[in-house]
């Protein structure tokens, strides 16, 4: 696991194997080839490239993003998060607590909105993914 805290009160967790690349100038990117990754952000907000498109974390948000080869599915837990192809206005917005995989939304287990806060201030990795049935979503 690998956790980075920037400026404006940023903050990223890699979570498990994985890979990430951040870009190094200022209003760049992540680009999450694989993996886990949570992000709590400040008051810019933060692009995520996956296979998928852009996943865009608001300002002010928390959002767990998930990359298992083409499949990405998305959680956000505080603020809005969206997932677009290409520069298009955005394809999926997902609400607090809602989550979206392969092309359905979910509803989030309110407790791992917890866990994911934890984690991003040190603590464990939440257990399982936000997008497996048996760990909390369901289809809405």
């Amino acid at each position: 696991m690998a956790r980075l805290s920037g400026d404006g009160k940023l903050e990223v967790a890699l979570v498990g194997r994985g890979a990430a690349t951040l870009a190094s100038r200022a209003g760049g990117s992540i680009l999450l080839a694989g993996g886990r990754l949570c992000v709590s952000t400040g008051p810019e907000a933060v692009r995520v490239a996956t296979p998928r498109g852009q996943v865009t974390v608001t300002p002010s948000a928390t959002a767990e993003i998930e990359v298992q080869g083409l499949d990405v599915c998305v959680a956000a837990y505080v603020g809005r998060t969206t997932l677009s192809a290409g520069d298009a206005s955005p394809l999926v917005i997902i609400e607090p607590l809602r989550g979206w995989a392969s092309g359905r939304r979910l509803a989030l287990d309110p407790g791992r909105r917890a866990d994911v806060a934890g984690l991003l201030r040190g603590g464990p990795p939440p257990a399982g993914s936000a997008c497996a049935p048996s760990l909390g979503p369901r289809a809405t």
